[in-house]
């Protein structure tokens, strides 16, 4: 009996058992920019989660309460092509015994508003730790509502939905087994809004609703965590990844404007993503800024810091909790950017496990100065993972001699990225206080900066570690400057043990061609052969591959890369640098090495090279460049497409080579052949690649096969 006992009690401990209840639904169509909800009083203890469904209105907007506790956005989606949109928000405490209600702001007016919120029992999670995931979709025509999640829920978590539509009310059949919460709407726009819920017993991936839209929405599902929190662990960066200064001319534009930054490596389970990034615009410009990634995970806005009156620059952090595993890309995109402006943007990523998007303090600054300060700053939690962000100057791009990662007490700053060319670094790692500190890192010459600082609380819920077989741990991009001497030096920070540089040059290529590199940890460095070269007459393209195996660990490492002759040339080059691990070190990996070349005169695809590998497991790397349009893909969906590309940028590419070329990977789990086949990203402009180089390479594992290793919440 006590045995019996012991294990009832151990299982309520681990698994709380919840209940859902509406808790107030307020609809107005006022055509303001602030709409409150009517007063509820919730229990003790309650967990409280607000659907926003706005029409008019494709804005991130403010949520607030008037007992304080704080709500952290969590989904994020649309109807009606964008023009309508639906969020998610959660409480950041457990609510008090006490009236009270909540309000959400947009940055404009909204024709309409409704606001639902449910009392969730049995949570002791607290804000995005209380998400394990979420499945929104958006701008669906009429139909069956259904949402997919990346993965199975747990049986004890509650599950939460939600139909937005322009019927009123909504009226859509809850999925089997579900209750509806409630069923609302408006008439001013027709706008309906429907929420749902089951608290335990659901396990499929797939929501589907037991009936029709009958007409467009967006939908939403929502899994939260009713397990108990845990103690808090220490944060750990997983992977980073650079992304390319972008100058976007605004000849072609999107609605939107997105930049692309595709990661040094698909994402594993729970972990965290933090996006700090910059822009700098130069014209008229309106317009917000969101973050999103091919996983359907919400980014939320937790820091900025602007500039507007000498360079017109801001800069900003997002940040994702518990991500799906497998997110390979994270797009930055500007809402209603005016077609008229001319803006460069960079961003980078880190993957972190043991952290929360919960931001303890934050603090942003410009000066200059060799001492690149980003403000005083004092968290309320120590153990937090902290992130410096740093550009030189925004409107020119004044290029570094040197950069020093940072030297304070109570926490070991690790440079991910310190760019000489660009003008820009990041350096983290985890403050151990509570007490204040002002990040601050040192550069040379001295010049104008702007940089950003932000600290995120360690979480309870872990994630994962990295996947084992061959991965890459870094993935860095960096631009050349337009004219470059004979020798020129780049900042490699890596951990890896193999490690690869490749390069793509224009105009005047022999110039350009990479003859040798140093390493300031005496590493050797190899090259996989001749490089190659485009047949036009002179040859404009050259695309080549270096590589050093059996690395030393280094967050300083200088590499010195010596060129055949000096040059000039208004495009340069682009250098991609991969940290990885899982590739052969005891001998030289290198197994096939294909270079070859062209001048491409049809107005389509292209097939480059086709390699070989004779081992069964292994990394492929590949990099090409074209005199013309911009490769958008790869033809054989199993490969890595590692470039960035802009919405903003004309058809054959601003001045950034990283948009016009191809960079790859192909992590080969047999010897097939691979041919790696170029789409044009802009068919039909009657703009062939013109001329082309590329370059393959296969590099041999030690033994055994590439594995990915996850660790389920």
């Amino acid at each position: 009996m006590r045995r019996i006992l012991f294990i009832i009690a151990f299982l309520c401990a681990a698994q709380s058992w919840a209940t859902v209840t509406s808790a107030v639904s307020t609809c107005s169509t006022t055509n303001t920019s602030s709409y409150t909800s009517g007063s509820f009083t919730p229990v003790a203890n309650d967990f409280l989660v607000a659907f926003v469904t706005s029409s008019g209105m494709k804005d991130i907007p403010s949520f607030s309460d008037t007992q304080s506790l704080g709500f952290t956005m969590v989904a994020f989606y649309w109807k009606g092509t964008n023009a309508d949109s639906m969020y998610v928000f959660v409480a950041n405490a457990l609510a008090a015994n006490s009236s009270m209600t909540v309000n959400v702001s947009y940055p404009n007016n909204a024709t309409g508003n409704c606001i639902q919120v449910l009392r969730v029992t049995g949570i002791t999670r607290l804000g995005p730790d209380a998400v394990r995931q979420l499945a929104p979709i958006s701008n669906q025509a009429a139909g069956t509502p259904a949402v997919t999640f990346p993965r199975a829920p747990i049986t004890g978590n509650v599950m939460l939905g939600a139909v937005a539509n322009a019927t009123n009310p909504a009226a859509v059949t809850a999925p089997t087994s579900w209750t509806r919460a409630n069923d609302t709407g408006y008439n001013t726009p027709t706008t309906g809004a429907d929420v749902y819920y089951i608290v335990s017993g659901f396990t499929s991936t797939t929501v589907t609703w037991g009936g029709a839209s009958a007409t467009a929405f967006g939908a939403s599902a929502l899994e939260l965590d009713t397990t108990s929190a845990g103690a808090a662990s220490t944060p750990a960066l997983i992977h980073f990844t650079k992304g390319s200064n972008i100058l976007d001319t605004g000849t072609v534009q999107a609605p939107d404007g997105q930049y692309r930054v595709p990661l040094a490596e698909k994402t594993t389970a729970d972990n965290t993503l933090i996006v700090p990034f910059t822009t700098n615009y130069f014209g008229s410009y309106t317009g917000q800024y969101y973050v999103t990634d091919d996983k359907n995970d919400v980014f939320t806005q937790q820091a900025i810091y602007t500039d507007n009156v000498t360079d017109n620059q801001e800069m900003y952090v997002f940040c994702a909790e518990h991500v799906a595993p497998n997110v390979s890309v994270v797009n930055i995109t500007n809402s209603h950017r005016a077609n008229t402006s001319n803006s460069r943007m960079g961003g980078d990523v880190f993957e972190v496990k043991n952290t929360s998007c919960k931001l303890l303090a934050s603090s942003g600054n410009k000066g200059t100065s060799t001492s690149v300060t980003a403000g005083s700053m004092t968290p309320g939690t120590s153990g937090g993972f902290l992130v410096q962000y740093t550009f030189r100057d925004a409107s020119t791009l004044v290029p570094a001699t040197s950069w020093t990662v940072g030297s304070q007490s109570n926490i070991t700053w690790l440079f991910n990225d310190a760019d000489l060319w660009d003008g820009s670094s990041d350096q983290s790692g985890v403050y151990n206080s509570t007490s204040a500190i002002n990040p601050t890192l040192t550069m040379a010459p001295s010049g104008d900066f702007i940089t950003i600082a932000a600290d995120f609380a360690p979480n309870t819920s872990g994630g994962d570690g990295p996947s084992s077989g061959v991965r890459c741990n870094r993935l860095l991009r960096y631009e050349q400057p337009g004219t470059i001497s004979t020798t020129q030096t780049l900042v490699f920070p890596s951990k890896g043990k193999f490690l690869a540089l490749s390069q793509i040059a224009s105009a005047n290529p022999p110039n350009y061609k990479i003859t040798a590199i140093s390493d300031s940890t005496g590493d050797t460095w190899h090259s996989t052969g001749t490089p190659a070269l485009s047949t036009n007459s002179p040859a404009t393209i050259t695309s080549q591959i270096n590589y050093d195996y059996n690395a030393t660990a280094s967050e300083t490492r200088v590499l010195t890369l010596t060129y055949a002759s000096t040059g000039a040339s208004t495009d340069a080059g682009t250098v991609f640098l991969y940290d990885c691990d899982g590739v052969a070190t005891a001998t030289d990996p290198l197994d096939q090495y294909v270079p070859n070349g062209g001048n491409f005169s049809t107005d389509s695809g292209l097939d480059t090279n086709t390699i070989t590998p004779t081992t069964s497991t292994g990394l492929m790397l590949h990099v090409g460049g074209v005199g013309f349009n911009t490769v958008g893909s790869f033809g054989n969906a199993a490969l890595t497409f590692d470039v960035q590309t802009s919405t903003g940028e004309p058809h054959d590419g601003p001045q950034n080579l990283n948009q016009n070329n191809a960079w790859g990977r192909y992590y080969y789990p047999n010897t097939s052949a691979i041919t790696w086949h170029w789409n044009q990203l802009y068919p039909g402009f009657s703009d062939p690649f013109g001329p082309w180089s590329a370059a393959a390479a296969t590099f041999k594992t030690p033994s055994g096969g590439v594995t990915m290793v996850q660790r389920r919440r």
